[in-house]
């Protein structure tokens, strides 16, 4: 009976650290695998932030672009306005230069009528004498 006691509690013995081990085994896999999906987070995470990081270059790149572009038009808006300004004002010019050649052919012809009114004038003074 001792004997069979002894087996007995040597078996549970030899069963304890068995379990011990399958305890420590499971302990172990469930760490590796919280481990493994930590590393795979992380590996995730790593490839969002880089994913992240390229948007975020390219953004700064628009903007830039975006920038240049913005000052280009105002920039040829600017000329436009300029070229108006220029435009207008050969308008005015030309309009001027019109209005003063129109003043001296008036004047011209005021003055030719004028002159042939004086010489009418003399001509009928001279028929009268």
């Amino acid at each position: 009976q001792e004997q069979e006691q002894e087996e007995s509690i040597g078996v549970v013995d030899k069963k304890e650290p068995n379990e011990h081990t399958e305890v420590e085994r499971a302990v172990a896999a469930d760490k590796q695998k919280r481990f493994n999906d930590m590393t795979r987070q992380r590996t995730e995470l790593e490839q969002a932030l880089d994913v992240i990081e390229g948007l975020h270059e390219s953004v700064q790149e628009l903007t830039v672009a975006l920038q240049e572009e913005i000052r280009q038009r105002r920039s040829a808006e600017e000329q436009l306005a300029d070229a108006r300004r220029e435009i207008d004002a050969l308008r005015y010019d030309k309009l001027i230069t019109r209005i003063e050649t129109i003043t001296r052919e008036t004047e011209i012809s005021t003055d030719r009528l004028r002159k042939n009114e004086t010489e009418q004038e003399g001509k009928e003074e001279q028929e009268e004498q």
